[in-house]
């Protein structure tokens, strides 16, 4: 029985993220949110021997809930480059339980390094979701991000968030009907289409969500001093956030599970998916067929609307 009291963690997954998925949990367990918690897992296409897996990579008192989206009506995502698993949190009103308030949503390419308690006590300003905003697209109106910006009335100097980890009001976001805002823009010639439901989803959330602080979702270019980000942050925040983040986000690829992958963090990544049931792990060889096809879909993207 799930109590009042518990805390929800989502993440989204497919077969080809079992590692990571495995990986991203066991160091959330491992830190803990400051409560009983509860996981649900939205996938597509995951075999029990993998569930199996995952569930034995974790510790603690907890319990793992799997959510089967392979029916779930998410609109056409085939012209995505990042695939249908990263539309499923689009769907989150409709599959968790009414009762459940509040869900921190977190993306399966994370390593938690620190407790996760103070996310739950966030003050409450009336937004739908906290996120940290993005480093690559900074505001809106940066190039790529949203490039219809006039044309859907939106401030373009407002900050535009990435979507790895929201803390989310679920009362609102159903109340607001946040996800089926967010399908509608995709579907919309409107719609860049590269950054996929992220997009989406600074549409839908315009105006109604918190900013927290970098050391909540350290993405990858914040680390990297030629990407702005000192332009985002005072030399303090922007330190913490670097140094002792709480949750880092391998954003850009070759993923840590790649061998190539260059990420100065990257063993720490390897050193909590050794500890899984997964380990010992043997670092794969980034799909040569998966980049180009990946490459060329955003080229594509880009070509059509005239980026």
């Amino acid at each position: 029985m799930i109590s009042e009291d518990t805390r929800h963690v989502v993440v989204a997954t497919d077969e080809n993220f079992v590692l990571p998925t495995a990986t991203t949990l066991r160091s959330l367990t491992h830190h803990g949110v400051g409560g009983a918690l509860q996981i649900w897992v939205l996938c597509t296409g995951v075999s029990l021997e993998s569930k199996t897996a995952i569930q034995d990579s974790v510790t603690g008192p907890l319990q793992i809930s799997w959510i089967d989206m392979d029916n779930v009506d998410l609109g056409d995502t085939s012209q995505s480059t990042l695939g249908k698993g990263t539309y499923l949190r689009l769907a989150l009103g409709e599959v968790l339980p009414a009762d459940v308030s509040s869900v921190l949503y977190m993306d399966v390419d994370m390593l938690v390094t620190d407790s996760l308690a103070p996310l739950w006590e966030l003050p409450d300003g009336g937004e739908v979701a906290w996120a940290v905003r993005s480093v690559h697209y900074p505001s809106l109106c940066t190039y790529g991000a949203m490039d219809h910006w006039p044309e859907l009335g939106l401030d373009p100097r407002a900050p535009y968030f990435n979507a790895g980890l929201m803390m989310i009001d679920m009362r609102r976001w159903r109340e607001q009907h946040i996800g089926r805002k967010a399908l509608d823009h995709l579907a919309s010639p409107l719609a860049n289409g590269a950054l996929a439901d992220q997009e989406g989803l600074n549409v839908a959330l315009a105006g109604r969500w918190g900013e927290l602080d970098p050391k909540w979702n350290q993405q990858s270019p914040l680390l990297e001093h030629n990407r702005g980000a000192q332009l985002m942050y005072d030399d303090d925040t922007l330190v913490a956030a670097r140094e002792k983040p709480a949750v880092i986000h391998y954003l850009s690829r070759p993923k840590p599970w790649h061998a190539d992958c260059t990420h100065p963090l990257r063993e720490d990544w390897r050193r909590v998916a050794n500890e899984t049931a997964f380990g010992p792990i043997t670092l794969q060889s980034t799909p040569l067929k998966h980049e180009v096809k990946w490459r060329v879909k955003r080229a594509a993207s880009a070509l059509l609307k005239g980026r």
